[in-house]
């Protein structure tokens, strides 16, 4: 049986984030949307994005207009990792640390 870090490293979905170069690349990739105008209420609120990208307490319209402002920043230091034995991902964007967990069930 792999270890969930031998799992991580081997995945389709680790392969494309190692390719991710601006924060926008990373963002479409993970949430799967192709525009942040696809991007509703709903699913905002229901996947908390704004929690998980570090604008906790951003409506949906600030996020939109962040998002705008840091789609074409660069994303350095991915790492995977174990987070309580699910997968997880952790870049940088500036100074900004990002962490999240992610399922690669697809």
């Amino acid at each position: 049986m792999k270890s969930i870090i031998t799992y991580i490293t081997e995945s389709k979905w680790t392969s494309d984030v190692k390719k991710c170069k601006t924060f926008g690349e990373f963002f479409f990739l993970y949430t799967g949307y192709n525009s942040i105008d696809e991007l509703t209420k709903d699913d905002y609120e229901a996947y908390d994005y704004g929690y998980t990208f570090n604008q906790e307490g951003a409506s949906l319209e600030e996020f939109k207009k962040w998002f705008e402002t840091v789609k074409d920043n660069k994303i350095t230091s991915i790492k995977f990792q174990d987070i309580n034995g699910h997968g997880g991902v952790s870049f940088k964007m500036g100074k900004e640390v990002f962490d999240m967990d992610f399922d690669d069930s697809e």
